[in-house]
């Protein structure tokens, strides 16, 4: 299904690195290109986009403007909230539209925020996480 999705990287003293993929984006589809992503020796950007060859690097979640969620991780030692991150987190988000009497509009809405591992198991039942 044509679900359209950007995740975004953080990697310890690296800039981040967004990937967009055009095919099942939702919860259920993400979980499953990290379970393929987890599996790698070294989870970095570059062994996610080599478990998801259908990925592409873009500039930033704005890259894409047609996209329906958008996922930021931060692997293990990273950077975030003026922190170390000491295990691999994921923010998820989906996109709601909205109507004004003027025009309408989206926002975006926080539906996972927490551990990668957790987020894997919850969504992709199929998939063992050692």
């Amino acid at each position: 299904m044509a679900t359209r999705a950007t995740y975004e990287f953080h990697e310890p003293d690296k800039e981040p690195v967004w990937v967009y993929i055009h095919w099942d984006g939702y919860p259920e589809g993400a979980a499953r290109y990290f379970s393929l992503w987890l599996k790698k020796e070294d989870p970095t950007v570059l062994a996610f986009l080599k478990a998801n060859r259908q990925g592409e690097v873009i500039d930033g979640h704005e890259a894409h403007g047609d996209t329906q969620y958008r996922y930021t991780v931060h692997l293990k030692g990273s950077t975030a909230n003026g922190g170390v991150v000491p295990q691999t987190w994921i923010k998820a988000n989906e996109k709601h539209y909205e109507q004004t009497s003027s025009a309408p509009f989206h926002e975006w809405e926080q539906i996972y925020n927490g551990p990668l591992q957790e987020f894997v198991s919850k969504y992709d039942e199929l998939v063992d996480i050692p």
